[in-house]
């Protein structure tokens, strides 16, 4: 299974590769990194703290959906 993670997008930026990633998309690498929910580093209330809250959420359910498909 390719992980949300995997499609990051790259951007070349005076000779430095940058990855630039969407709140929802930090939300999934901070799931699948095994941070807390409450590391959340956008200000409650805002649509960055809402998308990265939904990001974390669907790699959870994710995670917990596929869990134990290999026994």
């Amino acid at each position: 299974m390719t992980s949300l993670a995997a499609f990051r997008r790259w951007r070349y930026n005076g000779g430095t590769m940058i990855v630039i990633t969407t709140p929802f998309e930090d939300g999934v690498i901070a799931a699948e990194t095994g941070m807390s929910k409450d590391d959340n580093p956008h200000p409650k209330g805002t649509p960055a703290h809402s998308d990265w809250n939904a990001g974390f959420e669907a790699a959870t359910d994710a995670h917990e959906a596929t869990e134990g498909d290999d026994e």
